[in-house]
């Protein structure tokens, strides 16, 4: 049989087995970096680099957006967002599935101009630690 004749969908059984085994070790050693507090690289649709807020350093911050080039992130659920007291941001014409933002927010004590690394670092550790006036907004930070 000649490569590509069978689909993926009517690939072998034992091959089926060896891509998901190789799929559960590659996520089981990506979730054990991350409790070790180190950042990973998440291919999907949209490539990110992922790291745990609470206790991130500097340099994992410059690597997120020296190296991932976009805007660093903080991805928390909505009883998250409710407890540091963000709020959602409107839609209009945004695609199916796309993203939800909530207002940006920066560490209130602790930053400077909170654009630079280390304030980015402080200002997550801050958001992933909900308590009464530990952020404010606008900052440097997007709520996912």
């Amino acid at each position: 049989m000649r490569f590509g004749q069978r689909g993926i969908g009517k690939m072998a059984p034992e091959l089926h087995t060896h891509v998901e085994t190789r799929a559960q070790s590659a996520a089981a050693r990506a979730l054990a970096a991350l409790r070790r507090g180190r950042p990973v690289v998440l291919l999907a649709e949209r490539p990110a680099i992922v790291a745990p807020a609470r206790g991130i350093d500097a340099a994992t911050v410059n690597l997120m957006a020296s190296e991932g080039r976009g805007i660093v992130c903080h991805a928390m659920s909505a009883e998250h967002m409710l407890a540091l007291g963000l709020v959602l941001l409107p839609v209009a014409g945004a695609r199916p599935g796309a993203w939800r933002f909530a207002v940006s927010y920066e560490a209130a004590e602790g930053c400077s101009t909170g654009i630079s690394a280390a304030d980015r670092a402080r200002t997550l550790d801050a958001g992933a630690r909900p308590a009464e006036g530990a952020i404010r907004t606008p900052g440097h930070i997007v709520p996912v």
